[in-house]
């Protein structure tokens, strides 16, 4: 873990007051160090400007001598930017460590939902097909099945596969089993 007052401290000594005019809160090391530790901590940038007392208007000019590359802004933007993702990283252990304990599945489930929606993500239910809902943790005597009558275009199965399904439904009850 990186100390935040050392880098806090760095970046306000690389900070040159002006000639003239108020000197800018980047060259207050201990403003700094508050304002790294909040975005550490997992806090929005708007809160740990608050916690620090830099108002979002100073920030958001900070931000734009950084993006014109004028140095100390460009380490201050690189600091934050480490400390946020530091924050995200330690959340991310949590979540996998909480996963690895089965009565907290979901855990793991919502990370891989998250970090890779394409394999993992809910699919979005349509009207195209029937419905299945499984419920985990009932008895066997309070599982009921319904079945319903879905129509399928030709296309979407085979005709023997259809045929099949027709003498399925036409045998049991449409209202429950």
């Amino acid at each position: 873990m990186p100390d935040l007052a050392r880098i806090a401290a760095d970046i306000a000594a690389a900070y040159i007051p002006p000639q003239t005019g108020r000197p800018s809160s980047i060259g207050d090391h201990e403003t700094l160090q508050v304002f790294l530790e909040a975005i550490e901590n997992g806090n929005y940038l708007e809160t740990a400007c608050e916690l620090a007392d830099i108002s979002k208007e100073t920030f958001r000019q900070w931000k734009l001598r950084a993006d014109a590359g004028e140095t100390p802004y460009t380490h201050l933007i690189a600091a934050t930017k480490r400390a946020s993702a530091r924050a995200e990283a330690a959340e991310v252990t949590k979540v996998r460590k909480a996963g690895e304990d089965p009565r907290f599945w979901a855990a793991s489930m919502t990370y891989l939902e998250r970090r890779h929606p394409e394999r993992w993500a809910r699919r979005q239910e349509g009207n195209d097909g029937p419905k299945v809902v499984v419920q985990i943790g009932v008895n066997d005597k309070d599982v009921q099945v319904n079945c319903i009558s879905v129509s399928y275009t030709p296309t979407s199965l085979s005709p023997s596969l259809s045929e099949d399904m027709h003498s399925l439904s036409a045998e049991r009850n449409p209202r429950s089993v």
